[in-house]
């Protein structure tokens, strides 16, 4: 056994939940507003490249492009670039299924820090 985190009954350090709660949904603030402005540039990215090159980006590709960037960051785990294409890549995802994937993120943060967590003794950290 390793040892127990709670986020039960703590003050928030910051205004809970992160980046929700805007006009009409919108992310405002902290990790929600980055996302959000991440998810932007991403989509423009991808419809620019749509027209210029009759590009059609599907779900199953972004899936294998997921699968090739996230073998490329093990390769090389110190390289935070592997690592930012690999997040590319999951929001480029999220955006053929029509997700908000900085509202999403920010909703699971919320749960995530209700939850106890317990530290296992190889270093992964999984809530009880």
């Amino acid at each position: 056994m390793g040892s127990t985190v709670s986020g039960k009954g703590q003050a928030p350090t910051t205004p809970p939940p992160y980046g929700v709660g805007g006009h009409q949904g919108q992310p405002v603030g902290g990790l929600g507003s980055t996302t959000h402005s991440l998810e932007h540039r991403i989509r423009l990215w991808m419809n620019k490249l749509t027209a210029q090159q009759s590009v059609r980006f599907t779900p199953e590709g972004t899936l294998l492009k997921m699968k090739e960037e996230w073998e490329e960051f093990l390769t090389d785990p110190d390289d935070e670039s592997e690592l930012a294409d690999l997040i590319i890549t999951a929001i480029a995802h999220a955006h053929t299924r029509g997700w908000r994937i900085g509202i999403a993120v920010a909703e699971k943060m919320t749960i995530n820090e209700a939850r106890t967590w317990e530290l296992q003794e190889d270093g992964t950290i999984h809530h009880v």
